[in-house]
């Protein structure tokens, strides 16, 4: 497929943003897959040079093999003329809350990278004093093997006055640099980012609509994300590895108020290298004094963004964020130079905390305690866990005990060969109805006492892969599991050391299917009494 001789239709918003194309909402989206997209987009406003306002999409993007962060639309809307002319654009961005607000950035050339008319692409770098708190994080791999064509996609996009939006579509074709989109709806917003629906991953961006072969209808065409990759430069900046990004929500009756916003038990302060904090603050001596002990004083009410850059030395997180009540988001990069072996306790009674964001660069690999890691992180309802490599990690207890809003737990990728101890592993998680460990190595595991206690909405578990020859104790394993009808423990060799007290106390309507070992099954006996 060759595109390089189209004549290709930009038309901006006024094409298309009175048209009632079918749309699926975003809270919904954001629900199925986990994603943090909607506050990666943004909508430029653009003043031509006869004064009309143009309104046009654009993603923010970080670019682990560039160490990059940028911003990416299409050159027919800000092309070297215009930044010729122009110091300023404008972009409006849409807030946790669905509030629209406004900010202003500079036009510094030295930031641009501008394509020809063919490609038509045009790259912003973005620094840390631009107050950008979210990136979309490109997974270049998943580009780089990917074969497009039927790919299930969306486009996710801002209108001018109205809530994001989402288009379905499927990929038809593609060449070395485009791909065409069978999409719902007669036009895309140029700048609008293409995600796979499956695995959530950005492959492109829009960049007009083409005529079919028929000429009676139009075809979306998509830039291929890798082809914008090769012609971004490297970056000379490195402030964007070994950095955790976190966002601070403070809303309390009193005018001033001391937070804490890292544990500082493990000497954390002396492993970061520097602390930039953007919003509304107090920035006198003392105060950034209090930040290397651990705590900030806040004013009453406001959103804080901090960036921590840890140094080439740390190697344990463990307790960081412990009891940070007000801590909101995080967003962690790679460490491929560090060693970190301990990460127990790290956001422990953090009870605000909604959204933690793991890049897949970050290197978990000589990781060997996670214990109590998630534990009692109240508001948290899912966490993409899928990057963490967990192969020399020997203590899991207590993990996610007490994230009692959690829904959606992925851990088909553990690997759990070493682990020693899953004791309380999911205490508590109310709100859990589907647990698949059947990835699970549990050959080396001793304690699996109060492993799924109160886990009440649990309907299915798969324990096909569980080995409990090890096992020691299994004390209310299954207890509280008040939804639970259905459990196959034939995987469950027999054991003559383990103990079994109230393993399926206060399970009413669980039926056991198959057990192999009678101590298991007379305990199960005990709870019809």
């Amino acid at each position: 497929m060759d595109f390089s001789n189209e004549d290709f239709d930009n038309d901006e918003l006024e094409h298309y943003e009175n048209k009632k194309p079918i749309y699926i909402d975003i809270n919904l989206i954001g629900k199925i897959t986990n994603s943090n997209i909607i506050e990666n987009i943004c909508l430029l406003e653009i003043e031509l040079q006869d004064g009309k306002i143009n309104f046009v999409n654009g993603i923010f993007c970080y670019i682990p093999s560039k160490e990059m962060k940028v911003f990416i639309t299409n050159n027919h809307v800000i092309d070297q003329k215009y930044l010729d002319n122009k110091t300023e654009i404008k972009y409006i961005i849409e807030n946790s809350n669905n509030i629209k607000e406004k900010r202003i950035m500079s036009l510094n050339k030295k930031r641009f990278i501008t394509t020809n008319k063919e490609l038509d692409v045009t790259i912003i770098e973005i620094l840390d004093e631009d107050n950008i708190n979210s990136f979309f994080e490109v997974d270049e791999k998943f580009i780089q093997n990917k074969e497009l064509k039927n790919e299930e996609i969306f486009s996710l996009f801002i209108l001018k006055e109205k809530e994001a939006q989402i288009f379905l579509g499927k990929i038809l074709e593609s060449s070395e640099n485009f791909f065409a989109i069978n999409a719902n709806v007669d036009a895309i917003p140029s700048g609008a980012p293409i995600v796979t629906i499956d695995g959530m991953k950005i492959i492109g961006i829009h960049k007009g609509c083409s005529s079919t072969l028929d000429k009676n209808e139009k075809q979306n065409i998509g830039v291929i994300l890798d082809k914008i990759i090769e012609i971004i430069p490297k970056s000379n900046c490195s402030l964007n590895t070994n950095v955790i990004k976190c966002i601070y929500y403070i809303d309390y009756k009193d005018t001033i108020k001391d937070v804490k916003i890292y544990d500082n038990s493990h000497n954390i302060g002396d492993k970061i290298n520097n602390i930039i904090i953007y919003g509304d603050k107090d920035e006198d001596e003392k105060n950034k004094e209090n930040i290397k002990n651990g705590k900030y004083r806040f004013n009453n009410k406001g959103k804080y963004l901090f960036c921590y850059h840890l140094d080439n030395t740390a190697d344990d997180l463990s307790n960081m964020f412990y009891d940070c009540s007000s801590l909101a988001k995080v967003f962690i990069s790679s460490f491929p130079e560090n060693k970190i072996t301990n990460l127990s306790h790290m956001f422990e009674g953090c009870e605000t905390l909604t959204k933690i964001y793991f890049s897949f660069s970050f290197n978990t690999e000589n990781v060997q305690d996670m214990s109590s890691m998630f534990k009692d992180c109240d508001s948290l309802k899912s966490i993409n866990l899928s990057y963490f490599n967990t192969k020399n990690v020997d203590d899991m207890s207590n993990m996610f005990k007490s994230c009692c809003k959690l829904e959606q737990l992925d851990l088909s990728s553990f690997n759990t060969q070493n682990v020693e101890s899953m004791s309380c592993m999911f205490d508590g998680c109310r709100k859990l109805k589907n647990i698949n460990l059947s990835s699970f190595n549990t050959e080396k595991v001793k304690i699996m006492q109060n492993m799924f206690d109160d886990c009440r909405s649990l309907q299915k578990i798969d324990l096909s892969g569980f080995n409990i020859a090890n096992v020691y104790t299994m004390n209310n394993m299954f207890k509280s599991c008040s939804s639970l009808k259905e459990l196959d423990l034939s995987s469950f060799q027999k054991n003559k050391f383990a103990i079994l007290m109230d393993m399926f106390a206060d399970c009413p309507y669980l039926k056991l299917i198959q057990c192999n070992d009678e101590k298991i099954k007379e305990e199960f006996e005990k709870t019809k009494f």
